[in-house]
């Protein structure tokens, strides 16, 4: 599908769960081709490209890309967890008939697939783990990652409402100043290293996450909020218990998910690919030739 114009007037597919929520969806590349679930990062959205992505459709995968409770069109979830949203999934699986498959989840997101991966069926082939996190020790996340990334879950664990506020100021912004967002989006990478500084000076790839945040904060901040508390808390989850094969992409200069963190919880899994990347940071799948090698890495 491709969006033109505002994405406030773009259509979206949504399930209605068993509890009445609602659950947004949307599908890119080749319809008919092998399914792959795409959760977003946090904070994030289902809007991933501004148009069709020409990679999944020359792969033949059919991409699924899902708002989590709290994000765009999907209704929050008082009880939200990992592992509740992993049963989301499995309904929106259900309804959609698709059968063997793999997820992705990048940043963020990638706890949330983790989490699918821990209670899925034989029908999961493989799961996805992009700049991901392994869980924070006493709910700290580590000295290694950036200070405002620091900053950020520090106010989630002692002062949420503090962080709700900034949050909902960031969202005045981008509703109401979505040209300085812009400018400043590109300009404020000092936290970033070179490899993503670099991309996020990108005015495509720069225009493009603004829609996808936005998107993320068509109702209000909650959604962010609620989640950035999740990664401050035992998980519910062991990474151990996960026997889905898994395909570890990071990037070694990533100051938001160090890699020291990551290339630790690697050995927690009992089968598992891991691709580093040297020198390049946490926007890799913004680098066309590294996202065809995760979605064939995925699909294979």
């Amino acid at each position: 599908m491709s969006y033109k114009g505002s994405i406030m007037n773009a259509d979206f597919r949504s399930i209605v769960l068993s509890d009445n929520r609602s659950l947004a969806y949307e599908s890119y590349g080749y319809q008919n081709g092998f399914p792959i679930i795409a959760l977003h990062g946090l904070p994030g959205s289902r809007i991933w490209f501004k148009t069709d992505d020409d990679i999944a459709t020359s792969l033949g995968v059919h991409l699924i890309t899902v708002d989590r409770p709290g994000y765009g069109q999907s209704d929050i979830n008082p009880a939200h967890s990992f592992l509740s949203f992993a049963r989301d999934l499995n309904e929106l699986i259900q309804f959609l008939d698709i059968e063997e498959h793999s997820i992705l989840g990048v940043s963020g997101g990638g706890t949330f697939a983790a989490a699918y991966a821990f209670q899925a069926s034989h029908k999961l082939k493989k799961v996805g783990l992009i700049s991901t996190v392994k869980p924070f020790e006493s709910g700290k996340p580590p000295k290694e990652m950036a200070f405002a990334n620091r900053v950020f879950f520090s106010l989630a664990r002692f002062f949420p409402t503090l962080l709700r506020f900034f949050l909902h100021q960031q969202k005045k912004a981008l509703d109401h100043k979505p040209e300085d967002y812009l400018i400043s989006s590109q300009k404020n990478v000092a936290h970033l290293c070179e490899y993503d500084q670099i991309i996020m000076q990108d005015s495509e790839i720069a225009e493009t996450m603004y829609l996808h945040i936005t998107e993320a904060y068509r109702n209000e901040v909650n959604g962010a909020v609620q989640e950035a508390i999740l990664f401050t808390q035992p998980w519910g989850f062991e990474l151990k218990s996960i026997e889905t094969q898994v395909e570890l992409w990071h990037g070694t200069a990533d100051t938001l998910a160090p890699i020291s963190m990551v290339k630790e919880m690697s050995q927690y899994f009992r089968n598992c690919n891991e691709h580093f990347l040297v020198d390049k940071g946490h926007f890799i799948s913004e680098e066309d030739e590294v996202w065809n090698n995760m979605l064939t890495s995925l699909k294979e």
